[in-house]
């Protein structure tokens, strides 16, 4: 009886032993656990932007803890209509094959070769239930870089091709810049980093998110770095359109991804038909992120 009572002692004491020490908070059991998980990578899964110029808030709602997103949702008190929002839809082997685009009647088929996303086409229901289609969008990639994005429009029977150019060639984090070429104009977006994560950087298919309305450069570009310098130039037939962008300050986790940055933009406009307008503004952005534990 003495030996089953010293059993039961040290089977509560083991118990207690693999317990949070007493005092010792949540975010330090999950540091003690990132130590001792040399196989595991720890994710940052932005869940609310707030602050944007057209919404409260942008939320962001995850099929797993990877980063693949269910869908994407804005919320704008003011003018409740403004709202937008996107559904993905995936297939048997985990890849997009549809996004659903609201409140409108849009969606976006997406297919693939050799694993990486290579057509989408987008389609609309008119008020005769007819599906119409609308854009196709072509991609090309060097191994894991997305170097050219063509756009075909169905209904302006037009194209406008974006070209992507990066410091490395085979690695996607540092994008340098971004040029398009239209039938009426022409734009070059250069962009300069800081030391900091990107605050979308661990949220995956960017690329396929340049398409729809949450894409650059209303949103999110698929890069790792933090943004510290953007400049936007659209060079029309009549006119121009000069908008540069500064990050002035920001507070950071322990991660280093942003939680309150604050941005100041000069928007410029040159030519006949705007002769030296500008469009000044300035914007605090506020992100939340759930911070997630996964296997390599």
């Amino acid at each position: 009886m003495k030996n089953y009572a010293l059993y039961l002692l040290f089977l509560c004491l083991a118990f207690i032993g693999c317990q949070k020490d007493i005092g010792e908070t949540d975010a330090d059991l999950t540091a003690k656990k990132d130590k001792k998980c040399n196989k595991c990578k720890v994710l940052y899964l932005p869940v609310n932007n707030i602050g944007h110029l057209l919404y409260d808030s942008i939320v962001f709602n995850y099929r797993d803890k990877y980063g693949n997103l269910n869908s994407i949702r804005t919320y704008n008190r003011t003018y409740p209509r403004a709202n937008r929002g996107l559904d993905l839809i995936y297939d048997k082997n985990n890849k997009v094959s549809k996004v659903q685009l609201y409140p409108n009647t849009h969606f976006i088929l997406v297919s693939y070769k050799a694993d990486k996303i290579d057509k989408c086409e987008e389609y609309y229901i008119n008020q005769l239930n007819d599906t119409i289609p609308n854009k196709r969008w072509t991609f090309t990639w060097n191994n894991e870089v997305l170097c050219k994005l063509k756009e075909f429009d169905f209904i302006q029977n037009s194209e406008r091709i974006e070209t992507f150019e990066y410091k490395s060639n085979t690695n996607a984090s540092e994008l340098l810049s971004i040029k398009l070429n239209e039938l009426y104009y022409n734009e070059l977006t250069s962009v300069l980093y800081s030391g900091k994560n990107y605050w979308a950087k661990d949220i995956k298919n960017k690329e396929l998110l340049l398409i729809t309305p949450f894409g650059f450069p209303n949103l999110i570009l698929p890069v790792q770095k933090e943004i510290s310098y953007s400049r936007f130039y659209r060079d029309y037939i009549f006119n121009a359109r000069d908008r540069v962008t500064r990050l002035i300050e920001g507070d950071y986790n322990e991660a280093g991804f942003p939680t309150r940055v604050y941005y100041d933009d000069h928007d410029y406009y040159l030519g006949d038909f705007a002769p030296g307008d500008n469009d000044d503004w300035s914007a605090t952005y506020k992100i939340t992120y759930e911070k997630v534990i996964v296997n390599k």
